[in-house]
């Protein structure tokens, strides 16, 4: 420090011996503090680059990042872990981060290749911040004003919104996907039934999030992970931690295995109204809403002319005869390998409500 005024300003000497020096203000209630302050940083930034990388950069993202932080106890002198270990936290790290990623394109139970690149593109918008004191600490910082591109391309500060996530709205997945596992633990530890992790696939449960969290928690006398979040909804906004202990690492590995293998699907015939439709790009599949007055399903149709007869209904009013395997995701009846039978004329469709779908293979709403 080479000068100041109490409470308005300290003067900074530069490291190299320059003339030039830094003013950075301390009223945050002057006029001009908005103003000298980015000088000063602009300074830093432009002149000094190593010690704007190293020191200040990460500072900057303040209110516009969300940061996790993966805390893993050992049995290692405070501050340390094993090499391995350290290795093995790192990629749980990024394991859960993928695996809240890829769930916020859409929830499944097992995604192996799948979104993957997505995922990817969203990883290279987060920085890694150094280990803290005491445990042994990973932080990921993630900017919530970048925008993730669905199909391909490089993040950047501005997006179509059709061809672009928030990075924001992925981080808060990551989270809701994380939280969905841990509240599926403790419904196990009472229940003793894995239904409590196939429920909450609708809510980012999947078989890359349960090893992820394996993996964290394998090895350790117990495993944290901190995630402040300024820039979620008020009522997340708050700091939220997540804790597993050692003997979850069994349980999650039961419940991973679970996941990994595909539901069990009955062919079955929905008659009903479209209530909704969608499609992403022209020419593509797309997602039909059916309500066959006891529950809803959704569809995906490949066909063209299956998906215009759909749209047809939709604005004639009358009802759809589409066929399809089955699956309950979260709150979600999905057919897949769908296929449009027919569009009903209004006699024909009470007697075709008979073909529909028995009520006992559903959960009830």
């Amino acid at each position: 420090m080479s000068g100041e005024r109490e409470g308005v300003y300290v003067r900074l000497a530069p490291p190299d011996g320059a003339r030039l020096s830094l003013v950075v203000p301390l009223n945050r209630e002057a006029a001009d503090y908005s103003l000298l302050l980015d000088a000063a940083l602009e300074t830093l930034r432009s002149r000094y680059t190593a010690f704007w990388s190293r020191r200040v950069s990460a500072l900057t993202l303040g209110p516009t990042a969300d940061a996790f932080r993966f805390v893993k106890e050992t049995n290692a002198p405070t501050g340390t872990i094993s090499w391995q270990d350290g290795q093995q936290l790192i990629e749980a790290a990024r394991l859960t981060m993928v695996a809240g990623a890829k769930a916020f394109v859409e929830p499944a139970r097992y995604f192996s290749n799948k979104h993957g690149q997505f995922a990817k593109r969203y990883l290279d918008t987060v920085l890694m911040g150094q280990t803290s004191p005491g445990s042994y600490i990973i932080t990921a910082i993630a900017p919530a004003d970048a925008h993730i591109p669905l199909r391909g391309g490089v993040a950047t500060p501005i997006g179509l919104p059709d061809d672009y996530a928030s990075s924001a709205d992925i981080t808060n997945r990551v989270v809701e996907s994380i939280r969905a596992t841990s509240d599926a633990l403790v419904e196990y530890r009472s229940s003793r039934s894995f239904d409590s992790f196939i429920r909450r696939i609708g809510d980012g449960v999947s078989h890359e999030m349960a090893t992820a969290l394996q993996k964290l928690a394998a090895d350790a006398d117990g495993v944290r992970i901190n995630v402040q979040r300024p820039n979620a909804p008020s009522e997340d906004s708050e700091a939220e931690e997540f804790e597993f202990a050692g003997d979850d690492v069994a349980i999650l590995g039961r419940a991973a295995a679970l996941l990994v293998q595909p539901e069990q699907r009955d062919r079955v015939v929905v008659v009903g109204r479209v209530h909704l439709l969608t499609r992403k790009e022209a020419g593509g599949p797309g997602v039909v809403g059916i309500d066959d007055g006891k529950r809803k399903f959704r569809a995906r149709l490949n066909a063209d002319d299956e998906y215009h007869k759909a749209v047809v209904a939709h604005d004639e009013n009358n009802l759809v005869q589409v066929s399809g395997e089955v699956e309950r995701t979260g709150n979600l009846n999905w057919l897949y390998d769908a296929r449009l039978i027919r569009v009903l004329s209004p006699l024909e469709s009470i007697d075709a409500r008979v073909e529909s779908i028995p009520t006992e293979l559903f959960d009830s709403e």
